[in-house]
């Protein structure tokens, strides 16, 4: 599968920067929270470290003009109904995590792959919470995501092959080292 469109649930730390690495890298890119001024602050934040990738002459100014285009915010999550990839980093609060999953589930495409930034909690339970287990798997980027180069691709028991190649593809497009870790949860 070939990813284009990301969302990223949660304008968190981890989103912020997870959104950060995915627009720096080409891809449109929505950022969505419960409010959508949450989303904007964190599209504030990511204009600022773009600022001082500038100020280490690192970045260009109509580089981060570039790459705030391709961010959009919104609240809530029917900006994603067409998206390639949701990855859904809110609050590690499982009950949460599970909510976010059956409504992303009914809302985006069946082709959309729907991954967890979580490390703790079980992958293979979320896809449950879905009817595509077969297209949910983790994607468990480091604090802070646009320098750590390591990104942990976990497979649940029923995420298909071809999910677990596209996320491994995904995070090597983003400049990351891509590694295979196991649904210690499960």
């Amino acid at each position: 599968m070939d990813i284009k469109k990301v969302m990223v649930v949660g304008a968190g730390v981890m989103g912020t920067g997870i959104a950060q690495v995915c627009a720096e890298h080409g891809f449109f890119t929505v950022l969505t929270d419960v409010k959508k001024e949450y989303a904007e602050k964190a599209k504030e934040k990511i204009a600022y470290f773009l600022d001082r990738k500038i100020k280490k002459q690192t970045l260009e100014e109509k580089d981060k003009q570039e790459i705030l285009a391709r961010i959009e915010t919104a609240e809530g999550y029917e900006k994603g109904r067409d998206a390639d990839l949701v990855i859904e980093a809110a609050t590690e609060k499982e009950d949460l995590k599970k909510e976010i999953f059956c409504k992303l589930d009914g809302i985006c495409n069946e082709e959309t792959i729907l991954v967890s930034n979580t490390s703790t909690i079980s992958i293979s339970m979320l896809g449950g919470m879905t009817r595509r287990p077969g297209k949910v798997a983790g994607l468990h980027f480091f604090v802070p995501a646009p320098l750590m180069k390591l990104v942990e691709v976990t497979a649940g028991l029923l995420t298909e092959r071809t999910t677990e190649e596209t996320l491994m593809n995904f995070a090597a497009q983003l400049g990351k080292e891509p590694v295979k870790a196991p649904d210690t949860s499960a």
